[in-house]
């Protein structure tokens, strides 16, 4: 239930430096960890074809909207998979990975885009990268976003001016945790080090804002309907 639905602004920073690399637009794009698909909506270059994985079968709806029926594979570990289309042709990689196999998904991106000669784009918190043993996993840019995006929807809390506690309001916000942002880009060759561009937010048509409110309260819905879940 790792699902926090990208939000448009981030998808279209990244859909902008993708489409200004060179070589991007010979391949096709394949989101592994798709959920509603809404990240290859926003961030895949425009005219690119499209393809999605995703364990969860209850997002084949929303996919079915973004992503042609023949191009989506479901209720399979994305990890386990061949990251291979179109019978065998390697697509550069762009997803919002599950948090809780972020170093599984950096290393299998990493390695499909070093050595298939692709590009791979990863959303990840900033502070997962400030620890020694992860420099290894460090990519070849760092594309930091200059705001903190909102994913999710969670529970409104404020302060009881009484007992000065936080305390539920019973309203839900849509919203972020306390982490900044960045792409972490591998490139098709590798550069050995990593150079960090700062992007500033870009324009969101009110409707792409409108449509990820409503995929985000769907899998918050979804996220209470598994047992113990947290969505």
């Amino acid at each position: 239930m790792d699902c926090y639905v990208t939000p448009a602004c981030a998808g279209i920073a990244i859909r902008h430096h993708l489409m200004a690399s060179p070589g991007i637009a010979h391949h096709p794009i394949l989101d592994p960890f798709a959920g509603p698909g809404f990240l290859l909506q926003t961030g895949a270059p425009i005219g690119r074809m499209t393809y999605a994985h995703d364990l969860d079968t209850r997002w084949e709806p929303e996919l079915r909207k973004r992503v042609s029926p023949l191009n989506i594979r479901l209720g399979r570990d994305s990890l386990a998979m061949d990251w291979s289309v179109r019978g065998g042709e390697r697509p550069h990689i762009l997803s919002n990975n599950p948090y809780g196999v972020t170093v599984e998904s950096i290393e299998k991106a990493r390695d499909h885009a070093y050595t298939h000669g692709r590009y791979a784009a990863l959303l990840l918190r900033v502070d997962f990268w400030h620890h020694k043993s992860r420099a290894r996993l460090r990519p070849d840019i760092k594309l930091s976003l200059e705001w903190r995006p909102k994913f999710a929807y969670r529970e409104e809390r404020k302060r009881d001016k009484a007992t000065g506690l936080m305390v539920p309001t019973g309203r839900l916000v849509l919203g972020s945790d306390m982490s900044a942002y960045a792409w972490g880009i591998w490139l098709p060759e590798p550069t050995g080090d990593t150079r960090e561009i700062y992007v500033a937010k870009p324009d969101v048509p009110a409707e792409l804002e409108a449509e990820h409110a409503r995929l985000a309260m769907l899998a918050y819905r979804m996220g209470h309907e598994a047992q113990g879940a947290t969505p």
